[in-house]
């Protein structure tokens, strides 16, 4: 990242090119995320967080400038979904070698029950990249994508490898047991092969295609017993009449008591560095002493935003979710659209925002749709609320 921060700025100040990432959409989208971090943190009474969470959300910054300057062609855009997708094969297999090479040290009796057991499921599969297993999840996601994109291009050589990596990467999911990932990809792989069927109107044989790959994810499901012990959980979450004896570090307790924290400052919100301390405060006046201990945030990127900026916090959710959705779907970009339809599905159950992890892999394929929808219109006006409704007319 820092190596194309350099070149964007040899090309700009050596080389004197326009600066000209400041009057695009693609850039002001993911960057109003580091602005109203900017002007919370004016009234934040937590600077040391608040400087800390600007500071990791800079590649909201960074990636946005980049892409924004230079731009992205089609081609280059099918090289990184080809160079993503084999990086992340030979990061599942890593781990998987990993998991076998335990195995054979393990007194347990069954390759599957041993594969799929408790020891080598969930964060212990992914120590090696200390990652956790929700951010490798949605990694995965976009990846299955991916390989739908390359392999409904006939020209693609190789398809057969990204078929592979599609069946590998959901296989995958299972052993991390990732629920949030589970559930996005139960339902986006599904909706896309669905969709690109529909396109060559035959929808009836992608309903069934897409109604057979649930069904053997179900079967897989039930094969994997920390995943469904994990997804028997929530069941139990909702039925129970006590969360707290089910799961004392339930997001179904923490997200209420965000709320009562954004319904108490919904105008400003608490700060850029706050909203961790109000949460804190609440536990301990609640008597909720695993999440008072654990020091827990609000595991959702919309509820932590409006907490730290209120009014400011809901604009910049919809300026980037609800504007690029018409645009994606105006223009049938379904993997835009689906890109971030996951996205807004990972913001529910996590601060994606808040760690290097998220932050990054959000920022860089967020810039990169902005980008290739927005990038033609930057020699047609100056101004970005002209380009935005030139391209909103085109399609009325």
């Amino acid at each position: 990242m820092a190596i194309l921060l350099l070149y964007t700025l040899y090309q700009i100040i050596v080389k004197n090119e326009p600066i000209e990432f400041l009057t695009r959409f693609s850039f002001w989208a993911p960057a109003s995320f580091i602005v109203i971090s900017l002007i919370g943190l004016s009234y934040s009474l937590n600077l040391k967080d608040g400087l800390g969470a600007i500071e990791r959300q800079l590649p909201l910054l960074v990636f946005p400038a980049i892409l924004s300057q230079s731009g992205i062609s089609r081609g280059q855009f099918k090289t990184l979904q080809k160079v993503y997708v084999v990086s992340l094969v030979l990061m599942m297999a890593i781990l998987e070698i990993r998991t076998i090479w335990l195995l054979s040290h393990s007194k347990e009796h069954g390759f599957l029950t041993y594969f799929f057991s408790y020891y080598h499921t969930y964060e212990n599969l992914t120590t090696t990249y200390l990652a956790q297993p929700v951010y490798i999840g949605a990694y995965i996601v976009l990846s299955n994508m991916f390989c739908i994109t390359i392999i409904k291009e006939k020209s693609s050589n190789g398809w057969w490898f990204y078929l592979f990596a599609l069946l590998f990467g959901s296989f995958f999911l299972f052993q991390l047991a990732a629920r949030s990932s589970i559930i996005l990809n139960f339902i986006l792989i599904p909706l896309y092969i669905v969709y690109l069927f529909y396109l060559k109107k035959k929808l009836i044989l992608g309903s069934v295609l897409a109604m057979g790959i649930l069904t053997a994810s179900v079967i897989l499901f039930s094969t994997s017993g920390f995943s469904k012990l994990r997804m028997q959980w929530i069941v139990k979450e909702f039925q129970s009449g006590n969360i707290y004896q089910v799961d004392p570090q339930s997001r179904l307790i923490i997200w209420p008591i965000a709320l009562d924290i954004i319904v108490d400052n919904w105008i400003l919100g608490v700060g850029t560095g706050d909203a961790e301390d109000a949460l804190i405060s609440s536990y301990k006046s609640r008597g909720l002493q695993a999440l008072f201990e654990n020091k827990l945030n609000a595991h959702n990127q919309y509820l932590t935003t409006i907490m730290r900026h209120g009014i400011l916090g809901i604009i910049v959710l919809l300026l980037n979710f609800s504007i690029p959705l018409i645009i994606y779907s105006k223009s049938h970009n379904p993997e835009a659209f689906l890109f971030t339809l996951l996205i807004m599905g990972f913001f529910l159950t996590e601060n994606v925002l808040g760690r290097a992890q998220g932050v990054i892999f959000f920022s860089l394929f967020h810039s990169v749709y902005l980008t290739t929808s927005f990038g033609k219109l930057t020699h047609e006006n100056s101004s970005i609320w002209n380009k935005l409704q030139s391209r909103i007319n085109r399609y009325r």
